[in-house]
């Protein structure tokens, strides 16, 4: 008895694979809601990605912003010195030889210096918020109108499904119009081909793999 509730809790559970299943022995196609997930994952619109950059602005205010500045100074001090030598004496008066003083001073300076600021405010609220909160606007509008077009050839598609097998039901009638159904049949096909294609696209050729 326990093993046939625990039988039945799993089948409750179980995520439904289609609402349609085709007689023609087509395999089952996924849920809707599988491929709206699978199409909002590939177009990278998915709502977490949102929150994940709005920890990131909180967590760049509470970093610091580092400077660091470097000057270099040099500075090169000659000096040059002459002195003249005169001799008055008896003898006349004597010019001697100069006596020169040269001397020469390196000065150099360097300076580092390194600054950190905080800017706590803008944990708050910051432009970056403000540019995340409009990003987010239109990440909700494109994600909508791509659930949209999802939902749209998904159900296309189903129903096209449906009304092939219809017209393959009619032509085995005797009274049928074969010319008729055959034209209708072509276009029902061509119709299916497409939603099917379309939604290949929008999964990034997940939908096709999973009806092979």
């Amino acid at each position: 008895m326990k093993i046939c509730a625990i039988a039945l809790l799993i089948l409750a559970i179980a995520p439904a694979k289609s609402t349609y299943e085709s007689t023609t022995g087509e395999p089952p196609i996924p849920s809707i809601s599988e491929v709206q997930a699978r199409a909002i994952a590939h177009a990278r619109l998915e709502p977490e990605e949102i929150s994940s950059w709005r920890k990131r602005v909180k967590l760049q205010a509470l970093l610091p912003k580092l400077e660091v500045g470097y000057q270099r100074r040099a500075r090169d001090v000659v000096a040059v010195d002459v002195n003249d030598n005169v001799y008055v004496g008896s003898a006349g008066v004597m010019v001697g030889p100069d006596e020169g003083k040269y001397g020469y001073n390196n000065d150099l300076g360097q300076n580092v210096e390194v600054r950190a600021t905080w800017h706590l405010g803008e944990a708050l609220f910051s432009r970056d918020s403000l540019a995340i909160s409009a990003e987010a606007r239109n990440l909700a509008r494109e994600r909508q109108t791509l659930l949209s077009e999802v939902s749209k050839s998904y159900y296309d598609r189903e129903r096209f499904a449906g009304e092939i097998d219809f017209i393959k039901k009619e032509l085995r009638s005797e009274n049928a119009d074969r010319g008729t159904l055959k034209r209708e049949l072509f276009m029902k096909e061509v119709a299916m081909r497409e939603a099917t294609a379309a939604l290949d696209a929008m999964t990034g050729g997940w939908f096709g793999k999973q009806i092979d």
